[in-house]
């Protein structure tokens, strides 16, 4: 195998089982280093190896009914003496889905549907209609963007713009909404303008290669250029494959079984695209050249209004086939579509180089650009395939192998990433590294049982959806009252309850705009500025030209709109840790901070919110409907009522003339800022 081949003679002479075997004998700190050289031998091999469909597991607690992931989880639940959590509440169910799918608050009347009818088939129709809404793509483009670290700036210090970035976040939107298959969305991004040249789509997802950080004035132009290609080689590596190829720029990978040179031999596919600007003769610093792409090529308008009429009569078949429940969400995505603009002229796109000869590409010593070593040609890593090393340069090539059913990688880290926004954590809880340094799989013969299903069902992401939410592994409640699983897994390693988990930043922000009645549902299109407090526009230029205002209906749009700047993002946003970052980030921190309550609390958007909330309501009830989807409790009554008459009171001892109506915001924000509505579990 290509793995040992390359991997053995690094460890040739040492019997690493007989010596694990003698351990008694071995002094402590030997003992220690050879337990973890075993593990990581282990780790290495499991997920370079070849894909297959694992028999799915014989367990006690089954039978012909079983979810064949409840299987997995139950064969290693069973060898431990422990049990899966009983199922959730429908409530609580209905809040977990529409957190995962679309990232906004169910209704009342959503909840109390599931409660009279917790039928399967229910609950089926209940995830259809989440996948058929516009808002799926729009709570899954965010995930997509933080692998391949979107943002609209270019960093650095005059953080200056990337012009029409906000074309590829529309790009991937759509594409989630269509279920574009998993392998045709990855050839679009790495080459789509060589592979579909007529398709406007294909040369919009190419900005994936121009949205890393740039240095608009280096000190070292070459070392620049060598930076960025390692950026989106690093990128590539870590949002397809789950490999950390970067570590191998200056020498061979220390923990996986790549070498320096195939490194070198991945960057000759990426080595020829356009640059965004060229060396000055005589200086270190780079003109920041025009980094957009003409888009009138011959046939596309005709190719577009083709593509519109087939997406518009499908669309009609489904409304007439679709209950009434999946109707305003296919009536709208209809709407949506028929109001789309015809081709644009530009977008931030890629092209590979036509002026010059193709770059020639060498390993370079210590990964310095000033010392080159041999030549090497496009070709690709030992550990992943056993093809000829001689292939084509063309980035067709690179597309083509990360897509082909024989890699092992590309469909095991796609399936981990939705496993991990659907339970908290991946089965491998590093989903941008499944190597010798990442945490391992949990479950690799469940990990693989997914892969394989995901291919097989022809690389459609809503299809791997609704076959996880439909297991009662997904369906766990996520209490801790099992003493013994909390004792022997307290970290829930093995997935025996739900995780219990914040809602994201932005579906934060989304949530509470939602309460207050001011969310504008409104899709695509340039990104939008909120008003900003004027402390925060002194961390820009004198003139303030770092962030716009828009009208106060756009500042209310979805949080997947707001422009994404990488010297400032949005405080909300950022208190609850969403970043834009500037490496692929496969998971974000969940951090517990003092702003995070002083933003909830004090806030003018927040303020904003508890006062339109209070101006919807009809009651106090309707309040409990709205923000927890559910009836208070007596105590929970009296409670409130309580706080309203001392607030009142209070507030007409001070003069205040609408004292009720004031009471009421302050209820509403006491509401808008429990742990209750910030949390799903």
């Amino acid at each position: 195998m290509a793995l040992n081949k390359h991997w053995g003679p690094r460890f040739r002479g040492l019997d690493n089982s007989c010596l694990v075997r003698n351990l008694p004998a071995v002094k402590p700190l030997v003992r220690g280093i050879l337990i973890c050289m075993s593990w990581h031998m282990h780790a290495v091999e499991w997920p370079f190896v070849p894909l297959t469909n694992p028999p799915i597991p014989q367990v006690s607690a089954s039978d012909d009914s079983t979810h064949p992931i409840d299987a997995f989880l139950l064969k290693q639940l069973e060898d431990e003496g422990l049990t899966m959590n009983p199922t959730a509440t429908p409530r609580a169910l209905v809040r977990r889905a529409y957190n995962d799918l679309i990232g906004l608050p169910p209704s009342m009347e959503t909840v109390t549907n599931l409660e009279m009818d917790p039928s399967e088939a229910n609950w089926e129709r209940l995830i259809r209609n989440l996948l058929n809404r516009p808002q799926y793509g729009e709570r899954w483009a965010s995930h997509w963007l933080d692998i391949v670290r979107f943002a609209e700036t270019n960093g650095y210090e005059r953080d200056g713009p990337k012009p029409e970035a906000w074309r590829y976040r529309d790009y991937i939107i759509q594409s989630l909404n269509e279920d574009k298959p998993y392998d045709r969305f990855i050839k679009e991004q790495v080459a789509g303008d060589l592979m579909f040249p007529k398709s406007l789509e294909a040369l919009v997802a190419t900005g994936f290669y121009r949205l890393h950080v740039y240095d608009d004035e280096p000190d070292d132009a070459l070392q620049a250029d060598y930076d960025t290609l390692d950026d989106i080689l690093s990128t590539i590596g870590a949002a397809f494959m789950g490999i950390s190829v970067q570590c191998a720029r200056c020498h061979d990978h220390k923990f996986d079984p790549m070498q320096q040179t195939e490194y070198y031999q991945l960057l000759d596919f990426i080595h020829s695209i356009e640059p965004y600007g060229r060396p000055h003769s005589g200086g270190g610093s780079r003109a920041y050249g025009a980094i957009t792409q003409p888009l009138a090529l011959p046939g596309q308008q005709e190719a577009w209004r083709l593509r519109q009429k087939q997406r518009i009569d499908t669309l009609e078949k489904q409304i007439d086939q679709a209950s009434d429940q999946e109707k305003p969400a296919l009536k709208s995505r209809l709407e949506e579509i028929r109001r789309a603009h015809p081709p644009f002229e530009k977008a931030l796109a890629i092209t590979d180089r036509q002026d010059v000869a193709r770059m020639t590409t060498h390993r370079l010593k210590r990964g310095d650009p000033q010392s080159p070593g041999e030549k090497v040609v496009a070709g690709f890593p030992a550990m992943l395939d056993s093809t000829p090393s001689s292939v084509s340069n063309s980035r067709v090539a690179l597309a083509n192998w990360l897509t082909r059913k024989q890699n092992p990688m590309t469909a095991r880290v796609m399936v981990n990433r939705l496993w991990q926004h659907h339970f908290g954590k991946g089965i491998v809880s590093t989903p941008n590294d499944f190597g010798a340094s990442g945490s391992g799989a949990s479950h690799p013969e469940l990990l693989d049982h997914l892969a394989w299903k995901f291919m097989q069902g022809g690389w459609r992401l809503k299809g791997m959806h609704h076959y996880i939410m439909t297991s009662r592994a997904y369906r766990m409640s996520s209490r801790s009252d099992q003493l013994k699983a909390r004792k022997k897994d307290p970290s829930n390693h093995l997935f025996w309850k739900q995780q219990i988990r914040r809602m994201d930043a932005e579906v934060l922000r989304d949530a509470m705009l939602s309460f207050s009645g001011d969310l504008n549902l409104k899709q695509h299109g340039p990104s939008v500025f909120p008003s900003l407090p004027v402390e925060i526009h002194h961390t820009q230029d004198s003139a303030n030209k770092g962030w716009g205002k828009s009208p106060l209906e756009e500042q209310n749009r979805r949080s997947i709109y707001v422009y994404a700047k990488r010297a400032l993002p949005l405080p909300m946003l950022e208190a609850f840790d969403a970043s834009h970052v500037s490496f692929s980030l496969g998971k974000r921190a969940v951090t517990t901070v003092a702003p995070q309550a002083l933003m909830l609390l004090n806030a003018p958007f927040m303020q904003a919110r508890a006062s339109g909330l209070a101006q919807r309501t009809r009651s106090l009830e309707n309040i409990f409907h709205i923000v927890w989807q559910r009836e208070a409790t007596p105590e929970e009554t009296r409670a409130c009522r309580h706080l309203l008459e001392q607030q009142a009171y209070r507030l007409r001892a001070t003069g205040n003339r609408k004292p009720e109506k004031e009471a009421m915001i302050h209820l509403c924000l006491a509401l808008l800022n429990a742990n209750e509505t910030v949390m799903i579990d």
